[in-house]
């Protein structure tokens, strides 16, 4: 990483959320046992060449205020996500050999973060609190909802609703209500927009004078975004809700349980599971 070391802090003093599985005495323990090391990275590229020396059996990085954009260059097109305070990363991988398609990383730093290493100490002393793993899971899940949402969103056929669409994705998380509506206090450009929701920045230009022009949304003069409450895009249901299966795409295997024994395993049914009498047993 590329500024010192702050030391270790307690996890759930920096993260206080983590906690929220917890009361009592469990959480007064975990408390004072769950540490980590941050560091600060200042506003610009990101290099992560220092990363070499992190050992890959570390759990990872988060980020614990600030924003980061992850750019993946595909060819002459960028795709960006915007990751921020609570979410997860890996930027060190095991798995080095090609890819089928190839592709480029790169992390822009938009306002200093602080980042905290999830490190073997932390991992080996969350196993006496699974509250807080699971925690640590449903951040993982928020943000691979996130990546679905914006992958729907790139499917809108008009740009003006998915510019709008994306910014108020972005207000879910950085959002500031005010009198009037809703503040997205992010300086994002028009082509970091175009970036977020794959379009190219004249048309996302041409969108945003638009949306404007119909009071959604407005560009303040600091560079932030209004955007208005009333016109906050809502779900409908779904013509087509999924893709209907034709063929098997693969190879079916016989299971030792049924659906039902899933279902009663799922919902803290049985302990373990309960093999059919008809069941065949593996050779």
């Amino acid at each position: 990483m590329t500024e010192p070391s702050l030391g270790r802090r307690l996890l759930l003093d920096v993260d206080p959320d983590l906690g929220r599985l917890l009361e009592g005495e469990r959480l007064r323990s975990a408390r004072s046992a769950l540490s980590v090391r941050t560091t600060v990275v200042p506003v610009g590229e990101w290099d992560l060449s220092g990363l070499g020396r992190v050992s890959p059996a570390n759990m990872g990085l988060m980020l614990l205020d600030g924003a980061v954009a992850r750019e993946l260059s595909l060819g002459a097109t960028v795709s960006s996500e915007l990751l921020g305070p609570g979410d997860l990363v890996r930027p060190w991988t095991l798995d080095s050999h090609a890819r089928g398609v190839e592709s480029m990383t790169y992390w822009n730093v938009l306002s200093a973060v602080r980042v905290a290493l999830l490190d073997q100490r932390l991992t080996s002393r969350l196993s006496e609190y699974p509250e807080v793993t699971a925690m640590l899971m449903d951040r993982l899940s928020a943000r691979s909802q996130r990546l679905a949402m914006l992958q729907a969103i790139a499917h809108l056929n008009r740009v003006d609703a998915r510019v709008e669409a994306a910014l108020w994705l972005l207000a879910d998380r950085w959002g500031r209500p005010k009198a009037d509506g809703i503040v997205v206090p992010l300086t994002l450009s028009h082509r970091a927009i175009g970036q977020i929701v794959g379009a190219a920045r004249p048309t996302v230009s041409t969108a945003f004078a638009r949306l404007a022009h119909q009071q959604r949304v407005v560009r303040q003069r600091n560079g932030t975004w209004w955007l208005n409450p009333d016109c906050r895009p809502s779900a409908v249901p779904a013509r087509d809700r999924g893709i209907r299966q034709r063929r098997n795409l693969f190879p079916v295997t016989t299971s030792d349980l049924d659906a039902a024994d899933w279902a009663d395993q799922l919902a803290g049914g049985a302990s373990t599971p309960q093999r059919r009498p008809d069941a065949a047993v593996p050779a």
